[in-house]
């Protein structure tokens, strides 16, 4: 004997709202994934922003600092005449 009309609906209505159940269980975990994901990402942008500052705040008088030691370099160079014994062991060579 075959399934009366009421029963295959009755079927088929459970198939979707089974479907239905599944599509919205999927979409609410993938909506909270995004949440997560905005929260992690914003936790990343704050620990760069701070890393920016920390590293700006470390590193701002480093290129006076280099042109400090260049001028010292200068200094020690013409005391020392290392350029003038380097000629002069050319010459020699």
């Amino acid at each position: 004997m075959e399934p009366s009309l009421e029963s295959k609906i009755e079927a088929v209505t459970k198939v979707v709202l089974d479907l239905i159940k599944t599509l919205h269980e999927a979409v609410s975990k993938i909506d909270a994934n995004f949440e997560i994901l905005e929260k992690r990402l914003d936790t990343i942008e704050a620990k760069i922003d701070n890393l920016e500052t920390a590293s700006y705040s470390e590193f701002k008088n480093v290129g006076g600092k280099l042109d400090e030691l260049h001028v010292e370099a200068k200094k020690i160079q013409k005391v020392s005449n290392y350029t003038e014994q380097y000629e002069n062991l050319l010459k020699i060579s």
